[in-house]
């Protein structure tokens, strides 16, 4: 303001805290194969998987079922 101070406040407080925040990216590698890339996240780096999907669900490519 005019005087020199000034106060900055969240407009949308603890509902913006909330809010979606991480984003994924998924695509097509083949018939088969698929990517997901974690693009942004406050969590997680940015990193991605290669995956199919199978009757029992997601399986990552180069990860062993025990």
């Amino acid at each position: 303001g005019p005087s020199g101070s000034s106060c900055v406040t969240a407009a949308l407080g603890n509902t913006w805290s909330h809010s979606v925040n991480t984003r994924l990216i998924l695509q097509y590698l083949g018939s088969e194969r698929r990517q997901i890339l974690i693009a942004k996240s406050p969590l997680a780096p940015f990193t991605s998987f290669v995956y199919t999907i199978k009757k029992e669900g997601l399986v990552l490519q180069g990860q062993q079922r025990p």
